[in-house]
């Protein structure tokens, strides 16, 4: 004979055989083999109720929630998705799409501004592209790929752009790291800026 001993849901905890077992817990319930074989066969699937196996269907388990480093992942990927900027040199509501990735575009555009800012204060106008003491016009190649020129004070806006672009990402991912526990949907448009 087997017997078994169950939580209050009628999941089996422990199974007891008197073949085996020389103590049974005074709480066991008898069962058949049948009644075990079905319990075995269909482990996590079958619980008791009013003394006989019934089909169990166990509750989905919980999402994992986020890791930090998801976060980190997506807010990589949204500041090098690029940012948009309009004005400065450029007609009145023409506008450029900047790469931002890390590794390249932001030194290169966090350079230029300096170098923009320098100009700047030794006395660069809008609209002089020879600003950076080159022989050529100064350009930028943007997203689309299309080469601009750019003035001092326009990419001296940009670099500012830039920096803005990418703290208000950190920013964004930091308040989503201090989440406990963080979403599993915090890619969402909602949590970024």
């Amino acid at each position: 004979m087997k017997h078994m001993v169950i939580d209050d849901a009628g999941i089996p905890l422990a199974f007891y055989s008197e073949d085996i077992h020389d103590v049974i817990p005074p709480d066991a319930v008898e069962i058949t083999e049948a009644q075990w074989r079905e319990f075995i066969d269909h482990s996590g699937r079958r619980r008791w109720e009013h003394g006989k196996v019934v089909v169990h269907t166990p509750p989905a388990p919980a999402p994992r929630p986020a890791t930090k480093a998801e976060v980190d992942a997506e807010s990589d990927r949204r500041i090098e998705g690029g940012f948009w900027f309009e004005g400065g040199c450029f007609g009145e509501g023409e506008g450029y799409r900047f790469d931002s990735d890390k590794a390249k575009a932001l030194p290169r555009i966090t350079g230029a501004g300096t170098l923009a800012g320098f100009a700047l204060g030794a006395g660069a106008q809008p609209g002089d592209f020879h600003w950076h003491g080159g022989a050529n016009p100064f350009t930028w190649i943007v997203q689309s790929n299309e080469v601009v020129p750019v003035d001092a004070p326009t990419m001296f806006a940009i670099a500012r752009r830039a920096a803005d672009w990418e703290s208000a990402h950190v920013i964004a991912a930091r308040t989503l790291k201090d989440m406990h526990p963080i979403p599993r949907n915090f890619a969402d448009d909602s949590f970024w800026p």
